[in-house]
Parts: C-alpha cells; structure tokens; sequence
C-alpha cells in the first residue's frame, strides 16, 4: 500500500501559496488541509486555517500533532487526523516543512514546492514582507521543486499539477 501524499506550499506571504492550493483542490480534488492557528481571522472569509484559542491548543496530546510552528507570536498545527489516505496539499513554513520531514518521511510521501514571487508583485504589508526575511532562509535546492510565480497564477498551478503528474486542461 503507498502512503498518503502531502503536497508541501512553502513561500513567503503573497507568493501564491493559498491559491495555488485552492486550485489544485478545484481543478483536481487535492484536498487542502486547513492548518489550526491560535492567529485572529484576517477577514470574515479567510480560508486555509481553522481559528482557535490558546487553551484548545494546549489540551492536545503530542501524538496528535503531526506537525507545528510558531510564525510571527502564533502557533500553527495540523493533526494526524487531518491527512487524507491518499493526497493532499499544505501550505506550510519551511520549519514546519523541515519537521514534517524529519518526523514523518517514513508514514508519509512528502513533496515540496517552493513558490517564488518576486517582492514587488506581493501584495502584503511591508509588515509581513519584513518577517519573511527572519522566517525564509533555507536555499532552494532544500525543495522538490521550485516555482517561479511572476506572470499568470494559473501558470503556477499548471506548472505543479505537471510535476504531480497530473493531466492539465489548458481550456
């Protein structure tokens, strides 16, 4: 039996890595794991992470835990439960990224894509832009994969549902 895939999106904030997964989700049933944070909501329909106090995160036993990271003062998880049997995409930080990797490798197929977007076409705050720079370090070579995301986002997508071996429909 193969093991359950996880499709790693790791970039800095604005590089295309929550769209990207919602794509692959639509286009072709790649389930997005929603990672839980103890971060306040951005916005009202603010997707790709499951919102919880401090005090749920801490009734939860490390077993459970199948990665974690704290990324600017917040604490961001998901759980073995949370992984489908065969794939599934998560947009992850490359320390997460980098744990996941070292802990579970053996249980899961573990591919990763480093989305590059060049600064001037993120649109985030100068805020989020200036912690990207503590929070990314890692070369490119440490990825699977490396996606240039400076044109059309649907360029991106098409570019790693080849890399997954997916069919792309380019209609």
């Amino acid at each position: 039996m193969s093991k359950p895939k996880i499709v790693c999106l790791i970039g800095k904030s604005g590089s295309g890595k929550s769209t990207i997964a919602e794509w692959l989700e639509t286009r072709h049933g790649i389930k997005q794991i929603q990672s839980y944070t103890t971060r306040p909501q951005r916005t009202a329909d603010e997707k790709g992470h499951i919102f919880v106090s401090d005090l749920e995160y801490e009734v939860l036993s490390a077993n459970e835990i199948l990665t974690e990271t704290v990324f600017g003062g917040y604490r961001y998880w998901t759980t073995h439960k949370d992984i489908p049997e065969d794939i599934c995409s998560y947009v992850i930080d490359e320390r997460g990224y980098e744990e996941l990797v070292k802990r579970h490798s053996n249980k899961y197929d573990i591919v990763s894509f480093w989305i590059e977007r060049d600064e001037e076409l993120r649109n985030v705050s100068q805020e989020r832009k200036d912690r990207d720079k503590e929070m990314f370090t890692k070369p490119y070579w440490m990825y699977n994969f490396v996606v240039i995301n400076n044109s059309h986002i649907e360029t991106a997508c098409f570019s790693i549902a080849l890399d997954l071996g997916l069919e792309v429909d380019l209609d």
